[in-house]
C-alpha cells in the first residue's frame, strides 16, 4: 500500500512561484472538494503515483469546466513522462514530467505552462485551493501512511519511504481537529481513497504543489 514513485529532483524545472495574495485576501475556514473528484484509483505495486495524481487533477477540471465526468487512463501519461524525465533506470517520475506528458498527449490543451504555479507553503495551499481548485502535490512520506484509519487520518511517526504524489483537495480550520485533505492512489485506503493529515504533519511532509490557474 505504500508503493510510492515520485522523484523529488532538486534539478527539476521550476514553475513560477505563486504570488502571495493581498493582505486583505481571506481564505474560507474550510474547503472540501472531495465531491468534485471521481472515484479513487489504485496504482497497485506500480510507481505511477504522479501519473495517477495528474489524472485526478485533470478529471476534476474536466468535470468542473467541461461537464465531462470520465476517468483518465494514467498509464500513457506515465509512459510518456518516463521519456521526458530521461531517468529510464529509476522507478517513478516527477510532477513536472507528468504535466508535460499530459500536455503532449493533448489532455491539457486548455492550459498553458504560463498558468501553472508552484505552491510552497501551507498558506499558499489554502489560497490556491480557494482560487484554483485541486492541486497536484508532492510529499515526503513515511510507511505510517499505510495505516490510515477508517476516516482517513494519517498517523504520525514511521520510517521515510520516499516521495509520493497526491491530489490536494481541501482543508479545514473548523472544530478541534484541523486538517488538510487529499486523494491518494491506493484505492479505498482511508475513507474511500481520501485522507486527512494534521497541519503540523502536513508542514513536515509536504514538499510543494502545482496549481492550475485556468
Amino acid at each position: 500500500m505504500t508503493t510510492t514513485g515520485l522523484i523529488l529532483d532538486a534539478k527539476r524545472l521550476r514553475r513560477k512561484v505563486m504570488s502571495a495574495a493581498p493582505l486583505s485576501y481571506v481564505t474560507p475556514a474550510q474547503i472540501d472538494l472531495r465531491s468534485q473528484l471521481l472515484e479513487s484509483n489504485d496504482q497497485g505495486t506500480s510507481s505511477e503515483c504522479a501519473a495517477f495524481a495528474i489524472a485526478g487533477c485533470l478529471e476534476f477540471h474536466n468535470w468542473k469546466n467541461e461537464g465531462v465526468a470520465a476517468q483518465i487512463d494514467p498509464h500513457p501519461i506515465y509512459k510518456r513522462a518516463k521519456e521526458i524525465d530521461e531517468m529510464p533506470n529509476v522507478e517513478g517520475t516527477t510532477l513536472e514530467a507528468v504535466v508535460q506528458a499530459a500536455e503532449d498527449l493533448g489532455l491539457m490543451s486548455w492550459l498553458g505552462n504560463a498558468r501553472i504555479r508552484e505552491v510552497t507553503s501551507a498558506d499558499q495551499v489554502k489560497q490556491a485551493l480557494h482560487r484554483s481548485g485541486v492541486l497536484l502535490a508532492a510529499f515526503h512520506i513515511t510507511d505510517a501512511w499505510a495505516f490510515a484509519d477508517a476516516s482517513g487520518w494519517i498517523p504520525e511517526g514511521g520510517n521515510p519511504v520516499g516521495g509520493h504524489a497526491a491530489v490536494l483537495c481541501g482543508f479545514s480550520q473548523v472544530g478541534d481537529r484541523p486538517y488538510f485533505a487529499f486523494q491518494g492512489s491506493w484505492g479505498n485506503q482511508g475513507w474511500r481513497g481520501f485522507n486527512r493529515i494534521t497541519p503540523d504533519l502536513f508542514r513536515m511532509q509536504f514538499a510543494y504543489a502545482l496549481a492550475f490557474e485556468r
